[in-house]
């Protein structure tokens, strides 16, 4: 009977093991036709590893090339260039104002000069091109202003590679939600015939500051299957959340490949395709101003996942509740007043940066005199007719989400007050404030509004401007921050 059921047992087992080890090879034949058509080479199971390719030139020759130039960049500035491969570059040059031969790190000749990157030469005859300069530049410690440009990695790894540069790198807290990361800079004084340059090749950090930043990731399950986190995203370009971090999370390279199929432009050193090493990320975003939304599809090969990008354009003319949702993304919580006048109500909200919402209050007297709901909103003659706009500022988020250590809400009052000829200083629910007098000429006719500014914690400014009564401007103030 022992017997019986051991062999039974056997069986299964054996069939169990057969099984696993078919659906396994199919699915690495399968992860291996996806890897060598992405030009990458199988390096055992389920690895895949991409040559790493440049922007603009999909070659298998210039591939090469760039990686040889990242080798040895490697072991000449002893730095993982996995850190460098998909970060934004910049490149910018001064023009010295004189020549100190002693801080050359390189002298061009005429004929290394042909085989330049055209980036760097076409800077170079930028910042001595008068018309270009429009005679402006200023002395710093020695070198006229920077002109700058983003470049392929190409050009990049190929002057990193030759030249003997100056590395130094930052580390700090980038973008929102703040991250942790490091950009590197690398200095040379170059020298031609003529004249010294101070050329910086700058990559910068993933995490862009302009807008929130929304993370597709690329990971794993519990069963080791390569899974998408974030497949179906809504961006809003011009601000909000404008910057996508491809985050992977995989024990091996991917690449990453945007089909654009409108006539939309990203920033412009986007690449539409990128190879992310492993546990590395790469950032895409967008700034462009739309007319109409557009989708975006994104792959990752080897492992064939997929996702979608919709980039809508924020509200020309917010409302309450959109105002709330879109500028809460970026850490900012306007209030509205629970109080207004007879007649009035909420308008529009304007969005001028993350940190600044414009919100207007009209009636029906305001609808009848004033057309444009967005501009008219902004004139001194809406003000004096009784119109009321309520702006909220948040510097803490204008500063790229920093504290500045030496603000202090009470001082920042009284300055201004010393600046209003026609004001007093006051208390809004206990916060300081400052109630000015705003004069101006209208057709040979004076007119005049008022305008109070109240000063919170946190960096927070409200300033509300309207020709209605003292008392009226007051009142909706307090409402702000309770009955």
């Amino acid at each position: 009977m022992k017997t019986k059921l051991l062999i039974v047992l056997g069986i299964i087992l054996l069939v169990a093991i057969i099984v696993t080890v078919t659906a396994m090879s199919s699915y690495q034949k399968t992860y291996n036709e996806n890897c060598t058509a992405t030009d990458g080479k199988v390096t055992g199971f389920l690895r895949c590893t991409l040559t790493h390719k440049d922007f603009g030139s999909p070659e298998s020759a210039m591939r090469a090339k760039i990686q040889e130039n990242l080798n040895k960049i490697s072991h000449k500035y002893e730095i993982d260039t996995d850190e460098l491969v998909t970060r934004p570059i910049q490149m910018t040059l001064q023009v010295a104002t004189q020549k100190i031969p002693e801080r050359t790190c390189h002298k061009i000749t005429s004929l290394e000069e042909k085989y330049l990157p055209e980036s760097l030469t076409t800077l170079m005859d930028d910042s001595l091109d008068d018309s270009f300069r429009g005679h402006a530049d200023r002395d710093n410690d020695g070198f006229l202003d920077k002109y700058g440009t983003y470049v392929p990695l190409s050009d990049a790894s190929y002057l990193l590679q030759k030249y003997s540069f100056e590395m130094e790198s930052h580390t700090g807290k980038f973008g929102y939600p703040r991250q942790n990361d490091t950009e590197y800079a690398f200095e040379c004084i170059l020298e031609d015939d003529s004249h010294q340059y101070k050329l910086v090749l700058t990559f910068q950090t993933h995490y862009d500051s302009a807008g929130r930043l929304v993370f597709v990731n690329f990971t794993q399950n519990n069963n080791g299957d390569s899974i998408l986190e974030g497949n179906n995203l809504t961006l809003f370009t011009g601000g909000f959340n404008q910057t996508i971090v491809f985050t992977n999370n995989l024990n091996h390279e991917i690449k990453i490949n945007i089909e654009n199929k409108t006539e939309f432009d990203p920033y412009s050193y986007n690449s539409q395709s990128m190879i992310v090493p492993a546990h590395k990320v790469w950032s895409y975003g967008f700034r462009s101003q739309l007319v109409d939304d557009v989708s975006l599809q994104f792959t990752a090969l080897p492992d064939d996942l997929s996702g979608k990008i919709t980039v809508k354009r924020y509200p020309a003319c917010m409302t309450q509740d959109q105002v709330v949702s879109l500028y809460s993304q970026v850490g900012a919580y306007p209030s509205f007043p629970s109080y207004l006048p007879e007649g009035y109500s909420y308008e529009c909200g304007l969005h001028n940066l993350n940190s600044f919402v414009h919100m207007s209050y009209w009636n029906d007297d305001l609808r009848l005199e004033f057309e444009d709901n967005r501009n008219d909103a902004m004139k001194r003659e809406f003000f004096a007719s009784g119109g009321i706009t309520i702006d909220y500022y948040n510097n803490y988020i204008l500063n790229d989400w920093t504290d500045d250590p030496t603000y202090d809400k009470y001082e920042s009052a009284k300055i201004d007050d010393a600046d209003h000829p026609y004001s007093r200083m006051l208390t809004i629910h206990g916060e300081p404030a400052i109630l000015a007098k705003k004069y101006f000429y209208d057709d040979g006719m004076q007119k005049s509004y008022n305008e109070l500014q109240i000063y919170l914690d946190g960096e927070i400014l409200y300033r509300i401007k309207s020709g209605l009564a003292e008392e009226q401007i007051i009142k909706i103030a307090e409402s702000l921050f309770g009955d």
